[in-house]
């Protein structure tokens, strides 16, 4: 394929003109796997903060603010059981989650986009590690809940590290080696936000508003990003199998903890539970990577 010229815009800049989701049509040769309308939707940033912040307003006053729902969140953190075995290799590996090795991972993935000269990608990676877990010590810290049935535990903590991590991990990635990251980012996510359940550390809830928060500061930082740079970057526009790739990744950590020895306490019931929690977090972890990972490649480059 030809390497694409320069065009300058209204205000007389130049910027390179490549082929785009948003910003224009599917080069001639190479098959769209996705419709243009869907496209739109899943690049752009405003769609992915309206859709985050929404969802998470939705989780916090649903969980804190009805008795109901906080029994059954209640019920889902204790609807699963581990054997010794998994306590070991599931649970205990969780208390390596420190200020230090975060800081150390941020570090890193700083580096490797300066490294590519991308100084914008790693200001997007500290912008959604700092913001994501800063959000969430806030709320654990001062949001109530009522009734008060229980001290408010949203956003998981661990979960927010673990996803805010993986995230920009795929943002300071190449282009092309983003799809190819969303497996690991989606079971690493998975891993964590399911094992703090399963440890009983957090209730389901916790999990899901942490992933929520992450996906919020990431449609941010894209969009900071996408302002602040001097022009755009070829696109990686194959999205449609990227959601599938997330679910693999969440399934592969599912299936370590069935094979670890974590099972539904007991009855019928615990074992609904325990699939609801478990599967939710999972689907929406995958769902979380997969779109940061297709509007970062969109609109970043």
């Amino acid at each position: 394929m030809s390497e694409q010229q320069p065009a300058p815009d209204a205000d007389g800049a130049a910027h390179v003109v490549a082929p785009s989701a948003c910003h224009g049509a599917t080069p001639v040769g190479e098959p769209s796997d996705l419709t243009e309308p869907v496209r739109r939707f899943v690049c752009s940033v405003r769609t992915m903060a309206f859709v985050s912040l929404a969802s998470f307003v939705l989780v916090l006053w649903v969980f804190t603010r009805t008795a109901r729902a906080q029994v059954w969140d209640e019920r889902g953190r204790m609807s699963t059981g581990a054997s010794a075995r998994a306590w070991v290799h599931i649970v205990d590996p969780l208390t390596y989650i420190t200020i230090g090795s975060v800081a150390t991972l941020l570090a890193a993935f700083v580096v490797i986009a300066l490294a590519r000269q991308r100084a914008g990608l790693a200001l997007a990676a500290i912008l959604v590690v700092g913001g994501a877990n800063v959000t969430t010590q806030l709320f654990k810290a001062y949001w109530p809940t009522s009734p008060h049935l229980w001290d408010n535990s949203l956003p998981s903590g661990h979960s927010t590290v673990a996803m805010s991590l993986s995230l920009a991990a795929i943002l300071v990635a190449p282009s092309g080696a983003r799809r190819w990251l969303v497996p690991f980012a989606a079971f690493g996510a998975t891993f964590v936000g399911a094992g703090t359940i399963v440890g009983h550390w957090h209730r389901p809830a916790d999990v899901w508003a942490a992933f929520l928060v992450c996906l919020l500061w990431s449609a941010g930082a894209i969009g900071l990003v996408l302002k602040l740079q001097l022009r755009r970057h070829t696109r990686d526009a194959k999205y449609a199998l990227r959601p599938a790739a997330g679910v693999v990744g969440s399934m592969t950590a599912g299936l370590i903890f069935v094979g670890l020895g974590v099972r539904p306490l007991d009855a019928d019931l615990k074992l609904a539970e325990a699939i609801v929690a478990l599967g939710v977090t999972g689907l929406l972890a995958a769902f979380v990577v997969a779109w940061v990972s297709a509007a970062a490649d969109d609109n970043l480059g």
